[in-house]
């Protein structure tokens, strides 16, 4: 039996690996249309203010150990508002943004705290569960998005 079945998946190899490959894919779309629907929900940009936006940022939460090792490089979007930072990945990924806690729309008035550590920003923030949550965030353009997000909350860190 166990012959049988080697010796067909010797003679179909690609079918079979574009089986796989197509079953992989249908996952990551099935994750980023979960995540979408029941995640965070973000208007247009051309219907807020922008204060700053960086595409291809990196980052990671700091919920747990798994979230930490699991972050983001180049593939997160931060978006600072009037009144909101928005944190998330694009299209595909969202349901991994999801998974690894990187996928958030935060009212100002709810982050506590931020704190600039050389190369990346430590953003605290009460969550909707009352719950306190931490994003590290590695922005390009980091002292614009600190003095930003500053201005608004008035809460920075030094470098530790």
């Amino acid at each position: 039996m166990i012959q049988q079945l080697q010796k067909f998946l010797d003679d179909h190899f690609f079918v079979t690996s574009c089986i796989g490959v197509a079953f992989c894919l249908l996952g990551f779309a099935a994750m980023a249309w979960w995540q979408i629907v029941r995640g965070p929900q973000f208007p247009s940009l051309s219907s807020v203010n922008v204060l700053h936006r960086e595409r291809f940022a990196s980052g990671c939460s700091h919920r747990s150990l798994i979230t930490r090792l699991g972050g983001a490089r180049n593939m997160l979007h931060v978006v600072l508002t009037d009144s909101e930072l928005w944190v998330t990945a694009f299209a595909y990924f969202r349901g991994l943004a999801g998974f690894y806690d990187l996928d958030h729309r935060i009212p100002l008035a709810e982050v506590t705290h931020i704190e600039d550590r050389g190369k990346s920003v430590l953003i605290s923030f009460n969550r909707n569960d009352q719950t306190a949550g931490v994003l590290e965030l590695r922005l390009r353009d980091k002292k614009h998005f600190i003095s930003q997000l500053s201005s608004r909350i008035g809460s920075v860190g030094s470098p530790a």
